[in-house]
């Protein structure tokens, strides 16, 4: 405006100016159109001022959103994985600074390790699972834990692997058990006999892999020991998932109990040779006694208030005293409440192993301690928590034959007839669905070829169909 003005002025000035000149009538024409070309003159002036004006305003305002930019969103700096550099970005986003650390890659799930920045609230890191699952398009959501490696994100595989089990050298220790495989690949034992890991209990929903995970258990004393080390006593009130365990011959220490009554008294039994066992002078002879409850709550939580109050009170009796004697228990569960099972015989068994759970609650219900063991990803995934020790994510590997009786049972390998699948469906007469689920069970023996196809022992199957009409 100040331009206009000023040229305005000047023009009228020029305009008065010309009026004198004695130009007689066409003095006020060419006034008129002085004025008017002054105008015009001004006008386009001014406009260009106002331009100038905006530009420099316009560069003073990116400007200041630059530097915010860079105070909001940093450059990230490319770690050279895609998903770690996407995960820094998200956090950053929420203020929360990753250094990433590294990767390690497993059959399952690959884990990616960040430093949190100096300062960081490591509260702020937590219930962000989903916002990754959709970050990363994973099919199962992120696992993310804090530890003294740092901040772990763990992140599923699109294409899982499982380890199979395999017979390892014997453990230095009085009765240890193989639990799984750590992330990279290294076996996981604990020593029963050890005075603060008697017992173990372990909790997961169906598609967990508990029953499975009993029986590679089972497998690695049988592989380890003998009967005259380690004899078992099995309460399987559900029938089915143990009943390869009736052939175990001497590793009984007492047949299978399939009725909770049944198995109410195979634990009085047990309490009572805890009693004989206090009054001998030399234990180093007498074999350990394994005591496998499939599933406690059919005990502990009966609707028989006789069996619950009797059950509960042999299974404390156990947990509490079972160390000495020789006598240790193994109990699983698909339904870890805390009012199913008393806390005097859930908190003496110091081991603990939480498969996929329904929820969050059971997991804590199971470890003591807040776990997420509703993101595990089932199948023998778990965590396990045992005393002096911080918590560790495992894989129980695939027992294929879960017992020694089924080798003992053939003479040599060079006799052993194994079927394809079409010729075990004619002799079973099922379907090779049905001879695959037996298969995996452990009641049949089976082995897959180099490409991957299945074979059946013959004897094995013929055995298990007659067993199956006794």
């Amino acid at each position: 405006m100040g331009i206009r003005i000023t040229i305005t002025a000047w023009t009228l000035t020029l305009s008065a100016a010309v009026g004198t000149l004695g130009l007689g009538k066409w003095a006020g024409p060419v006034s008129f159109f002085v004025a008017l070309g002054g105008h015009a003159v001004g006008t386009i002036a001014d406009k260009k001022e106002d331009e100038r004006e905006q530009r420099e305003q316009i560069r003073a305002v990116a400007e200041q959103v630059s530097e915010t930019d860079k105070y909001f969103s940093p450059q990230i700096v490319t770690t050279g994985d895609q998903k770690a550099d996407l995960i820094k970005q998200k956090f950053k986003q929420l203020g929360i600074d990753l250094a990433f650390l590294g990767v390690t890659k497993g059959s399952a799930y690959d884990r990616y390790r960040f430093a949190p920045g100096p300062f960081q609230k490591m509260a702020a890191i937590d219930n962000h699972e989903p916002d990754l699952q959709y970050l990363l398009s994973s099919s199962m959501v992120p696992l993310v834990s804090k530890s003294n490696e740092g901040v772990c994100i763990d992140i599923p595989r699109g294409k899982r692997t499982f380890p199979e089990y395999e017979i390892l050298p014997r453990p230095n220790g009085h009765a240890v058990i193989l639990l799984g495989y750590d992330l990279g690949g290294k076996p996981y034992f604990v020593d029963l006999g050890a005075p603060s890991t008697p017992h173990l209990l372990v909790g997961g929903c169906t598609g967990s892999g508990k029953s499975e995970f009993i029986k590679m258990v089972m497998r690695s004393l049988m592989d380890w020991y003998t009967p005259q080390d380690i004899q078992f006593a099995i309460i399987d009130t559900k029938g089915f998932d143990f009943e390869f365990a009736k052939g175990l011959g001497e590793w009984l220490w007492r047949p299978v109990a399939n009725e909770v009554e049944d198995g109410v008294s195979l634990l009085r039994e047990l309490t009572e040779e805890m009693d004989r066992r206090k009054h001998l002078s030399d234990l180093s002879g007498v074999s350990r006694i394994v005591a496998i409850v499939d599933e406690v709550t059919d005990i502990s939580n009966s609707g028989i208030k006789e069996v619950k109050k009797e059950g509960n009170h042999y299974l404390s009796v156990i947990a509490r005293k079972g160390r000495k004697p020789k006598v240790h228990s193994l109990i699983g569960t698909q339904k870890p409440l805390a009012s199913h099972l008393p806390s005097d015989i859930r908190d003496n068994l110091p081991i603990k192993v939480a498969m996929r759970t329904s929820t969050r609650e059971d997991g804590h219900t199971i470890t003591g301690i807040n776990v997420s063991s509703e993101k595990l990803l089932g199948l023998g995934d778990l965590f396990c928590l045992v005393p002096g020790k911080p918590l560790v994510r495992l894989q129980s590997p695939l027992v294929t034959v879960p017992t020694r009786s089924l080798f003992t049972s053939m003479r040599s390998q060079t006799d052993l007839v194994w079927l394809t699948p079409k010729e075990a469906k004619i002799v079973a007469m099922v379907t090779s669905r049905t001879l695959a689920r037996w298969a995996d069970s452990g009641k049949i023996v089976h082995k897959k070829t180099d490409s991957g196809h299945r074979r059946y022992n013959k004897q094995s199957l013929m055995e298990y169909l007659e067993s199956r009409t006794d």
